[in-house]
């Protein structure tokens, strides 16, 4: 018997990229921890008219052939509702060859008020070859608050690209204002 393409795809996959796979088991325990909170925190989840706005700070790596580029960035979200917002995003790939910059227009997706999804339609530009291409950001982080309206969000991001998907990761410091 031969096995079902999907599976054997599937298994391709995870031959071809192992680091995806455990990302994506990472997220849904994430979200599995969370869990329990989330009936405690909803009430408290819709953001006040002075804290729907969020701007923060990153510092990461990305993953780019066989070396990790460090990467600094911004991103700022205006919170919708308790779920949604929208917002904007730059990073830039210091040192090396390859892409050096992004920016991308993000939709923001809270299934908790701690997890935060991120997709993000926006170009890259390419230090090589001196061109720009279209690239969507597919990204989650993980939000625990500090004080004053702080907070610190470990994430990880996949840029796929029309030639090449980047592995971007890192920390954020962040505001809500």
């Amino acid at each position: 018997l031969r096995p079902r393409p999907s599976l054997r795809a599937t298994s391709q996959f995870r031959q071809g990229n192992p680091i995806l796979p455990r990302i994506i088991c990472l997220a849904a325990a994430a979200a599995r921890l969370d869990a329990p909170a989330v009936a405690q925190e909803r009430h408290e989840a819709e953001p006040e008219a002075e804290g729907r706005n969020h701007l923060a700070l990153f510092v990461g790596g990305t993953a780019v052939d066989e070396t990790v580029r460090f990467t600094l960035g911004v991103d700022y979200e205006r919170q919708l509702s308790e779920r949604f917002g929208v917002g904007a995003l730059a990073d830039w790939a210091l040192g090396g060859e390859g892409r050096e910059f992004i920016f991308a227009v993000a939709g923001f997706y809270h299934p908790t008020p701690r997890i935060r999804l991120d997709l993000a339609p926006g170009l890259q530009r390419d230090a090589l070859e001196g061109e720009s291409e279209w690239v969507v950001r597919v990204g989650a982080d993980y939000e625990f608050e500090l004080r004053s309206g702080w907070n610190l969000s470990p994430n990880v991001n996949l840029d796929i690209g029309a030639e090449e998907s980047l592995l971007v990761f890192g920390i954020e410091i962040g505001r809500r204002f």
